[in-house]
């Protein structure tokens, strides 16, 4: 039980390994059967209410030579089908449940995409942030306190489709502003490897004694 004097004295932020080769790009899009040069944009995620990957779905509506897939399972999958399906993006959309690739796959993404209403610390930013892709994403706490917009991601308002679309369109429009990004955030994401976090650890354990 916390007691009233209880207080925090250290916070040791999560960190990540270094990422793997990136995907075979036409390989992967093979596999999902679509086109060779199509435009691939990436999220990762339990399919949850928290994560909005509705929002995704919806955004690639205006965005006409766009390709989406979706990596991750949860009770929200049959919900985005049939929304995929509604909107007339189905044969763009690929829910490919959970890969044992995932973070390869980031490396191969032309975008990461995060649409979620709110996070902690998103491990699958740190990821894309060291895969060296460009990142659109909801600016929420724990994505705010990450990235800066137009700095090393274009981050939009929660919830806004046509902000999120905007975005990405914007990123896939402008090869060297997604390479200015991603190369911003790669280089502040070595304040978030998993060398920083056991060194981390091991200062906060060896201030107990």
């Amino acid at each position: 039980m916390w007691s009233t004097a209880s207080r925090v004295t250290a916070t040791v932020m999560n960190g990540v390994a270094p990422p793997p080769a990136p995907a075979d790009r036409r390989r992967l899009l093979s596999e999902w059967d679509l086109p060779s040069d199509a435009r691939l944009v990436v999220t990762v995620g339990r399919l949850q209410p928290q994560k909005r990957q509705e929002l995704a779905i919806a955004a690639l509506a205006e965005l006409p030579e766009v390709t989406l897939a979706v990596l991750g399972e949860g009770p929200e999958r049959e919900r985005l089908a049939a929304l995929a399906a509604q909107l007339g993006v189905a044969d763009r959309v690929r829910l490919v449940g959970t890969r044992p690739d995932a973070r390869a796959i980031l490396g191969a993404a032309d975008v990461v995409l995060t649409t979620s209403d709110w996070e902690g610390l998103p491990l699958v930013l740190l990821e894309a942030m060291m895969s060296g892709t460009p990142i659109v994403a909801t600016a929420v706490r724990g994505v705010r306190e990450l990235l800066r917009h137009d700095v090393d991601a274009v981050l939009c308002p929660p919830g806004d489709v046509s902000a999120i679309a905007d975005g990405l369109a914007t990123v896939l429009a402008d090869p060297s502003l997604g390479a200015r990004l991603a190369g911003r955030a790669a280089d502040a994401s070595a304040r978030y490897t998993e060398r920083v976090m056991v060194d981390s650890y091991l200062r906060l354990y060896e201030s107990f004694l």
